[in-house]
């Protein structure tokens, strides 16, 4: 809300009367605190003219003199008080007395209107109850003013036959000092009453504080309500705004979130066409790896027994009969170990069986070679018989 609202607001009727009762109050705290001031400087003068003037007639008397005769002014202070305490609760007996009278009386008015009348009447038993309960509770009253009493008269009679015979005893002592105490009990009197103003200033000095707290207290509480209805005002004002606001962000967080989707689709979409021709590219890598493997082992054996088919006729025309004889053995011999490692490599996995083939084939052409070998060793019968013997051997 602006200055200018401000300014055109009514004012509420409430803060006038508390600026009004703050101003009045902060006026009583000034003029309260100043009599305060006054009070306490007369006290204090009071009591300096106090100690001159018993200073002075101390040394006139004597100091000895006073005190011989301050245990007679003690035992009249004492007595005086007791007496004003049994005469205070001589009074307070003789008011629960009169009470307690008053309500018998009203106890026997309301019973005899109860026999009077012929039916029950609830009220008149309720104001029967009532006066029978003031009876009681004035009965009470009356017994506990009349132990007061008792005691107190007691303590009176017991200052009062002290106070007596210290009268007898320092009656001259008494008479000599009784100057110095009657100063002495006339400026107590107006110390007394100096003491009693200056209490009641620093009450009314008090008082006017706590009127000031609470005209304090009142504005703080008109500023709060005030400002609670400034907000309301202004949140009623704006509720329009945070309508059409609200309406605004959830449409754009709306199309915001149609946009990532549509983002999120085309990227998806984009991925997998990348995954498929990924795809494609190594199944053809790896069928033309499978063409060339294959070309590969159908171009092996070929050679493989090329090799087989020159080799032993050279073999054969130049190795002698001894030496085909220990060839045929080493081969029987190794014929066993690759059928040991042909039933191995069958547990192993698909990447050596190129290998395999290859090994085979050159077993092949091995195995050949040694078929011609043996086919020119039969001619020769002990050839034949040398044979066997490592043939057994090898078993």
């Amino acid at each position: 809300m602006s200055d200018s609202e401000n300014d055109d607001e009514e004012l509420d009727p409430r803060v006038g009367g508390a600026l009004e009762e703050l101003n009045t109050a902060t006026d009583d705290i000034n003029i309260s605190e100043k009599d305060l001031e006054s009070s306490k400087k007369a006290f204090k003068q009071a009591m300096a003219q106090v100690q001159i003037d018993l200073q002075q007639l101390m040394q006139k008397i004597g100091k000895k003199n006073i005190d011989k005769a301050r245990p007679y002014h003690n035992a009249l202070y004492k007595a005086r008080k007791a007496h004003y305490e049994a005469r205070r609760a001589a009074q307070q007996y003789e008011q629960a007395s009169d009470s307690q009278r008053k309500s018998k009386t009203l106890v026997q008015k309301f019973e005899k209107d109860l026999m009077k009348g012929g039916t029950f009447n609830p009220s008149l038993q309720q104001k029967l109850n009532q006066a029978t309960q003031s009876v009681m509770e004035a009965d009470k009253r009356k017994r506990r003013a009349a132990d007061v009493h008792s005691r107190t008269t007691q303590n009176f009679l017991e200052a009062d036959e002290e106070l007596m015979n210290l009268a007898k005893t320092r009656k001259k002592i008494i008479l000599k000092t009784q100057p110095y105490f009657s100063c002495k009990e006339r400026h107590d009197k107006h110390l007394l009453k100096l003491k009693e103003d200056l209490v009641r200033h620093e009450k009314g000095v008090k008082s006017a504080k706590d009127r000031v707290k609470a005209a304090l207290k009142m504005l703080e509480d008109i500023s709060g309500e005030i400002h609670e209805k400034r907000k309301e005002t202004q949140a009623a004002n704006k509720n329009t705004e945070d309508l059409t606001k609200a309406i605004a962000d959830a449409q754009a967080d709306a199309a915001r979130r149609e946009k990532a989707e549509k983002e999120r689709i085309e990227q998806e979409e984009k991925e997998r066409l990348a995954a498929e021709e990924a795809s494609r590219l190594a199944e053809e890598e790896e069928k033309k790896a499978a063409e060339d493997e294959a070309k590969e082992d159908e171009d092996s054996p070929n050679e493989a027994e090329d090799d087989a088919s020159t080799e032993p006729s050279r073999e054969t025309s130049e190795v002698s009969d001894e030496d085909i004889r220990n060839l045929i053995a080493q081969k029987l011999v190794e014929t066993d170990e690759e059928f040991i490692e042909d039933e191995s490599s069958t547990a192993s996995d698909t990447n050596t069986s190129s290998n395999s083939r290859t090994r085979d084939a050159d077993d092949k052409s091995q195995s050949d070679c040694s078929k011609s070998q043996s086919d020119c060793s039969q001619t020769d019968g002990q050839a034949e018989d040398s044979a066997q013997q490592p043939t057994n051997t090898s078993e």
